[in-house]
């Protein structure tokens, strides 16, 4: 975990001439630090699996393996690009315990798939838990009988290896019940995280366009405030690798809104190419 002052000076280098990766990066630090759901979304590429805009490749190709935490995320994340390429509805959910070397605190991640404009994808909510180690595993445990898989979570190991599969009906609620946190649960139900999203965004251009003003960046994060390291994409565990976010660039496949998933078809990409439509036209979110 990183204060404001230690995340300026060591990113400042690589989000310098990097927009596209500083701002979602930005915009992360923000929701964490407030504790509202980062929200973004991995898209299929050809092949039926998941395809992160932002590095422009297989978010397979970036998982690291070479050690116990990234084995047993490895096998996590084969298993939500298996069930992404084989369904067609539904949300897994991922616990991430906490790890004295790679995580500081618990967290969840949400994936949930989505038909925007007959496009499939995958939009995730990372969350941040801070449970104890126990009940972690006892709240994991819980999900694990109310989902559609029912796996047996045995170990902390087992929760960090094995998504929890949920119908798109009633994964929100169950969530609700077993995990203590209604202001989270309500922002998603109501989408009211999505809109949060879209003013951090916003915060994070202006962040970036003063971004060796210090002072300026400290007063935007809030004083003190502990807030999580950005990822680097040159190497990851699978969990890391889903934190990292996708954003739509000049070079991605098709262009996409990376708050409520919405994909421009043919008639509007001319517009866009044409400077006739700068927001997104189903939530307003303006790059």
């Amino acid at each position: 975990m990183l204060e404001a002052d230690t995340l300026i000076k060591d990113f400042a280098p690589s989000w310098k001439d990097n927009r596209t990766q500083a701002i979602p990066e930005i915009t992360s630090c923000l929701q964490e630090s407030r504790r509202s759901p980062d929200a973004y979304c991995f898209v299929q590429d050809k092949d039926g699996d998941l395809y992160s805009p932002t590095a422009e490749c297989k978010v397979a190709s970036i998982i690291k393996r070479d050690n116990l935490v990234g084995q047993l995320e490895g096998q996590a994340f084969d298993f939500i690009n298996r069930w992404f390429r084989d369904s067609e509805a539904g949300a897994a959910v991922w616990i991430s315990p906490q790890d004295s070397v790679y995580y500081p605190t618990s967290k969840l991640i949400i994936s949930e798939i989505l038909h925007p404009n007959s496009q499939k994808r995958l939009l995730n909510r990372a969350i941040i838990l801070n449970l104890r180690y126990e009940d972690c595993l006892e709240r994991a445990q819980a999900l694990a009988e109310r989902s559609q898989n029912r796996p047996l979570l045995l170990s902390l190991n087992s929760v960090r290896s094995t998504p929890l599969i949920f119908s798109a009906g009633d994964w929100i609620d169950t969530l609700k019940e077993l995990i203590v946190a209604p202001e989270i649960w309500e922002k998603i139900k109501t989408g009211q995280d999505l809109k949060d999203q879209e003013k951090a965004l916003e915060q994070a251009e202006r962040i970036y366009d003063s971004f060796f003003n210090a002072e300026q960046v400290r007063d935007m994060f809030g004083q003190g405030v502990v807030i999580s390291c950005p990822i680097r994409m040159d190497g990851l565990t699978a969990f890391k690798a889903f934190l990292a976010h996708s954003n739509s660039s000049e070079n991605c496949p098709e262009i996409c809104c990376n708050i409520c998933s919405w994909v421009a078809n043919d008639e509007e990409v001319k517009k866009i190419q044409a400077g006739q439509l700068t927001n997104c036209p189903q939530c307003g979110w303006k790059p």
